[in-house]
C-alpha cells in the first residue's frame, strides 16, 4: 500500500465530505501545505537546522535550513523544493543562487513564504 506524505495527509484532512473539495486559496492551508513540505524533507533526513549556538535561542520559525542530502526523494513537490534550496545554498560555480544570491542559507520561514508555487514550476 502506498504512503501518503505528510503534505497528502494534511491535504486529505481539508477536504470538505459533503462538497468534495477543497479551496486551495485558503492562506492557511497553503502555509501549512508548504511548512509540511519542509517537515517532510527533514523526516527524509534531506535537510535539518544549521547548528549555531549564536541562532539557539531564536525561535524556530527564525533558524536557517541547509541541505544535508541533495539525493532525490522520488515525489516530485518534494524533489523540486529540494532542488531549489540546493541551488540557494550551493549555486554552480560563476552563479548566484535561484533566490538569494548565492551561496546563504536561509530560514524557515523564508523557505515557506519562497515555496508559495509562484516561484517555481513543478511540471517543467
Amino acid at each position: 500500500m502506498p504512503k501518503l506524505t505528510i503534505m497528502e495527509e494534511v491535504l486529505l484532512l481539508g477536504i470538505k465530505d459533503k462538497q468534495g473539495y477543497l479551496s486551495f486559496w485558503n492562506d492557511n492551508i497553503s502555509y501549512a501545505l508548504r511548512g509540511c513540505i519542509l517537515i517532510e524533507l527533514a523526516l527524509r533526513r534531506r535537510i535539518a537546522l544549521v547548528h549555531d549556538p549564536a541562532r539557539r535561542k531564536l525561535p524556530l520559525s527564525e533558524r536557517l535550513i541547509e541541505v544535508i542530502d541533495d539525493r532525490q526523494t522520488g515525489e516530485t513537490i518534494l524533489d523540486e523544493a529540494l532542488k531549489m534550496m540546493k541551488s540557494v545554498q550551493d549555486p554552480p560555480s560563476g552563479e548566484t543562487g535561484y533566490v538569494s544570491g548565492g551561496g546563504e542559507k536561509m530560514s524557515v520561514n523564508n523557505w515557506i513564504d519562497l515555496l508559495s508555487g509562484e516561484t517555481w514550476k513543478v511540471l517543467n
